[in-house]
């Protein structure tokens, strides 16, 4: 898992001529920036990450992001030598697997957080300075202590799903074996990260054939956390076509990393991907599917989503879903003008309403019993 990527030489000599279409992108997004208008993002800022954002995402290579990117360990390790005054701990698993801390293990809550990258891409910067944010004000707001563990799980398409549930699974056995119960711990997960914590639930709820047996958990989990969770493996929703100009991501650019994604596992085909059911396609699993759901994972949800996110349709459908669920509190966040994993986007600005919204519902969370 913290194996540095390579890179093969036509690729790299690529990376001139990409990192100029960057370039162009950039400057021709300054130039829309003043007629954006209504429909476009709120601010000039954000329209020009927006832009500069899909034309790295849609013209580099999945190898070309993941070099660039390099690890999460390294990543981690370079951010906690840049902020000693945040605690910090790697906990090495059995496996091979690890557990990044921000703050102490002996928190009142821990927020078990799954990172998003589309399954291709591994921790970042803006992962660590949102979550880290959030933790300091959420512990200063609610008068507890808070601290976020964040899982590091395999890349595809090197590695196939099932692993990186494998690996969350792991991650949270873990805790469970330090003598953590489940009401301390608020899964969470932002984008592909969400998805993995989505699958992890069905995993828990209906034990999938791949995977070891799960854990059995002696109480419900604090809450769960889903910031644009991918919720399906299609771009058909009416959403994709009317944002894929808008957001960060193209529906091109999901279809790309849907499809690394699948490879090489056992959902690459499209009868595999029948098989699995609906283990990566939470909303198209039934409500009977999610029985049992607020008794035995958990009640308090927060799901968010944004107005221009090629996701938005899939994900409100699916947050409807759980809403009609018996003894569920499901709070949708659909922020205005807001884009896919708005978040970690604005992880580096004063905090948006959105993260507010995520850190009152945090708030009320840790200070439950």
């Amino acid at each position: 898992m913290s194996t540095p990527p390579s890179l093969p030489l036509a690729q790299r000599l690529d990376m001139v001529p990409a990192m100029l279409s960057v370039l162009a992108a950039a400057l021709y997004t300054a130039v829309q920036g003043p007629f954006r208008g209504p429909e476009g993002a709120a601010t000039f800022d954000r329209h020009m990450q927006n832009g500069i954002t899909r034309q790295l995402a849609g013209r580099m290579s999945i190898a070309q992001l993941q070099f660039i990117r390099g690890t999460t360990k390294a990543t981690f390790e370079k951010w906690a030598k840049a902020n000693p005054a945040v605690p910090t701990h790697t906990d090495v698993l059995g496996d091979g697997g690890a557990i990044h801390w921000l703050g102490s293990k002996d928190a009142d809550k821990i927020i078990l957080h799954l990172h998003g990258g589309g399954y291709i891409l591994p921790l970042s910067v803006g992962h660590l300075a949102l979550m880290d944010g959030i933790r300091q004000r959420v512990s200063q707001a609610a008068g507890a202590t808070v601290a976020v563990a964040f899982v590091e799980y395999s890349l595809a398409p090197t590695k196939p799903y099932p692993t990186q549930v494998r690996e969350a699974q792991a991650g949270l056995a873990h805790l469970l074996a330090q003598g953590v119960q489940p009401s301390r711990i608020i899964l969470s997960g932002d984008s592909a990260g969400a998805h993995v914590v989505l699958c992890l639930i069905s995993h828990l709820l209906h034990p999938h054939p791949g995977l070891p047996a799960p854990p059995l958990l002696t109480s419900s989990f604090g809450g769960l956390l889903l910031i644009s969770p991918r919720v399906s493996n299609s771009t058909a929703a009416a959403s994709f076509s009317q944002n894929t100009n808008r957001d960060t991501l193209t529906r091109e650019t999901f279809e790309s990393w849907i499809a690394n994604f699948r490879a090489n596992g056992p959902v690459a085909t499209a009868e595999g991907l029948t098989q699995d059911g609906v283990y990566t396609e939470p909303v198209q699993a039934s409500t009977s599917w999610w029985d049992g759901l607020s008794n035995t994972i958990a009640k308090e949800v927060f799901v968010s989503a944004g107005e221009h996110e090629c996701m938005r349709d899939d994900i409100v459908r699916f947050a409807e879903t759980w809403k009609g669920l018996p003894g569920m509190n499901v709070m949708l966040d659909v922020e205005e003008r807001g884009i896919h994993d708005s978040p970690l986007m604005d992880a580096s600005r004063a905090p948006s309403d959105l993260i507010r919204h995520i850190e009152a519902w945090l708030k009320v969370r840790v200070e439950a019993d």
